[in-house]
Formats: C-alpha cells, structure tokens, sequence
C-alpha cells in the first residue's frame, strides 16, 4: 500500500493535495501543516466481514470488567466505573465542564496506577496545563497529553505509549 502525502489548514482543517502559503478556504497565512495518510489501514470489507443477526436470547452475558476513577458519582452514572475496552462519549453544552471532567477522571486513574493519553483537538498543551495547575498540587506522571487533531497522530502515540486509556476532547474535531 503506498502512503499519501496530503496538507491541513490548521485553522479550518481545508485539505490540500500541495502545500499552500494562504488557505484559499479561511485566507489564512502559513497554516498548513503535512499528514501522511496511510492507504487501507483499518479499512474493512463488510462482504467479507459480515456477521449474522442472533436472537438476543442466545447470547451468552458476560461481566465487563470495568475501572473505577475514584469520583463516586462519575462511577455511579458510568454503571460502576469505565468500561475496559468500550467507547463512551460524553456531551453537555459548551462550557459545562467536560474537559476538566475528563482532565479530573484522567489524574485520578493516573494516581491509580493507569496510563492516560489525553488528545485535545481544540486546546494546546499549555491551556491543558493551566487548567491541570488550578485543579491539582501535582500531575501524575502517567498523564500524557497531544495537542493535535489527526487520529493517526493519536494512534501513532497511543501505540508508543500503550495507555489504559484515551481521552479525544473532542471526538468531532478529530479526522
């Protein structure tokens, strides 16, 4: 599989096949930055992969081993803790708190031993920092934190790093 080359306006996220000095989307100066997409990685054929529908009643229950952050009532709405292995998105309104949830549920399994990659699309590493300066005395060094918005960054790093856990704040700004 050969890798392509493409440029993102780090600004609005244009996509350009050749780097550009100004962004004929948002005309701003010197944002794009260079992604090497790897061609097929990941990618399924769901003819080949598909699986039957099975009645419910058939299913064999199993007990999802789940991983307790510490904060009692982000426990109890999580049904008892993190599920390992499962995706859970978390919504609210702007500026209701999720991302110092997230940066407080992060440092507390940080403090338990966990690993954690915390991925901002939206924030730089010294406004994580800030935030993370007013909330605790001290930041585990099990918290990691990239400042970027390309999942295959993200992949890349979760792969040098092996975390227990990754925080995308926020999912749709990722591509």
């Amino acid at each position: 599989m050969k890798n392509k080359t493409i440029y993102i306006c780090s600004n609005c996220g244009y996509e350009s096949p050749k780097w550009q000095g100004r962004c004929m989307n948002c005309n701003e100066w010197n944002t794009f930055e260079e992604e090497v997409q790897i061609k097929g990685a990941g990618a399924k054929n769901f003819d080949r992969a598909r699986k039957d529908a099975i009645q419910l009643n058939y299913v064999k229950s199993s007990n999802s081993e789940r991983i307790r952050t510490g904060i009692k009532e982000f426990d109890r709405v999580m049904g008892g803790g993190i599920v390992r292995d499962s995706l859970t998105i978390i919504t609210a309104k702007p500026g209701a708190g999720k991302s110092t949830l997230l940066l407080q549920v992060a440092q507390d399994l940080c403090l338990r031993g966990h690993k954690v990659i915390y991925a901002s699309g939206e924030e730089s590493e010294s406004q994580i920092k800030n935030r993370s300066d007013r909330l605790f005395d001290k930041v585990s060094d099990n918290l990691w934190v990239f400042c970027d918005n390309s999942l295959n960054s993200v992949i890349y790093h979760t792969n040098q790093i092996n975390p227990d856990l990754i925080i995308l704040d926020s999912i749709q700004i990722f591509r």
